[in-house]
């Protein structure tokens, strides 16, 4: 998905907020890699939401990570934003509904 609801950052750039437990999974994941990130919590800057939620289907879901290179990733793992080979080729878009056999 191409993200065009907020400006492309020169880095590489994680929407999320302070008690999403997905985010703090994130950010250490990112520390551990070394990756280069800054982080816009979404609480404190709550002008970013309209863009969020245009971006994501009308959900402010977080994290949303923003990269340079103009795509974005919803509830990424960190080899998929930094492109490393371990999960990078995971589908990172939003599960679809599991059918279940009835019984």
């Amino acid at each position: 998905m191409t993200f065009t609801h907020l400006p492309v950052p020169t880095v590489i750039t994680v929407y999320g907020a302070t008690w999403c437990g997905p985010c703090t999974r994130l950010k250490a994941q990112l520390d551990r890699l070394g990756a280069v990130y800054e982080v816009i919590d979404v609480d404190q800057n709550p002008e970013v939401l309209p863009g969020l939620a245009a971006a994501n289907g009308a959900s402010w879901i977080v994290p949303t990570v923003a990269l340079p290179d103009g795509r974005v990733l919803i509830n990424p793992s960190a080899a998929a934003v930094t492109g490393t080979s371990v999960g990078a080729d995971r589908d990172t878009s939003p599960a679809a509904p599991v059918e279940r056999p009835t019984t």
